[in-house]
């Protein structure tokens, strides 16, 4: 009977310790709340940018208050032809020109990121509009999480 309870023990711990909870980086979104954010362009990739971020940087009482001036481009470009000229894959190209301001003492910091992706035409418009949708917000993503990443870089 001593061997199974300790069995169990070390079942039950090992089903505990694994259970896939991942710590995000909430050490982040203490330190910094964003004031302002100015986009130059209303484009729908502005929008999610402008989105993500005032989502993640929330926090009124943060130690940081910054504004935050974001220049968005779009570049899409012919990546893929097949023998008989037509277009088969597009590259996109999604860069941002993010200025960050902290208000406290007016630093101020400059720094671009960009992210590459291509995706494939489809038979349909309809198909290649929703694989070109699906590249922009997963790019989009990327950006945010590298403008995060370029904020922890510069903590005062």
């Amino acid at each position: 009977m001593n061997n199974a309870h300790k069995l169990i023990l070390i079942l039950s711990l090992f089903i505990i310790t694994n259970c896939g909870f991942k710590v995000s980086n909430n050490a982040l979104y203490g330190k910094f709340y964003i004031a302002n954010i100015e986009n130059t362009k209303t484009q729908k990739i502005d929008f999610l940018i402008k989105q993500g971020l005032r989502n993640r940087l929330s926090n009124e009482k943060a130690l940081n208050q910054i504004n935050l001036e974001i220049t968005n481009s779009k570049i899409k470009e012919i990546n893929e032809k097949n023998i008989q000229n037509q277009i088969t894959k597009y590259e996109l190209n999604i860069s941002s020109v993010v200025t960050v301001i902290f208000v406290e003492d007016l630093k101020k910091y400059n720094f671009k990121i960009s992210s590459k992706g291509i995706y494939n035409i489809s038979t349909t418009h309809i198909g290649t509009k929703k694989n070109q949708e699906n590249l922009e917000k997963y790019l989009t993503n990327k950006n945010i999480d590298k403008i995060l990443k370029a904020l922890t870089n510069l903590e005062k």
